[in-house]
């Protein structure tokens, strides 16, 4: 005997799709500035950090340096994320030697 497979009410689809158009966490370009403060957070930056990512890319209207528009903020914030952590690691290592 097969099993029927459960079919989702229309209401339960109409409210997914109200989701997803909401702007949400997701990749939506341009993203909030509140969802950029609070990716950077969760990966251990400061705020000023976040701030600083969103008012660069903001300024050259979220395109890439050949003027293609981005299609995923998060690729580009962790990108921000690690070229900054090596930079405050090379500052730590110059330090050192002063």
């Amino acid at each position: 005997m097969r099993r029927k497979a459960k079919r989702r009410s229309a209401t339960i689809r109409e409210n997914q799709c109200e989701e997803k158009l909401s702007g949400g966490f997701g990749v939506d370009v341009p993203p909030v500035s509140a969802h950029v403060k609070i990716y950077f957070l969760q990966k251990g930056l400061t705020e000023p950090e976040a701030e600083a990512f969103f008012i660069a890319f903001n300024a050259v209207d979220w395109k890439t340096g050949s003027g293609k528009p981005i299609r995923n903020w998060k690729v580009l914030a962790s990108d921000w994320i690690f070229d900054s952590i090596q930079r405050k690691k090379l500052r730590r290592r110059q330090s050192l030697f002063q």
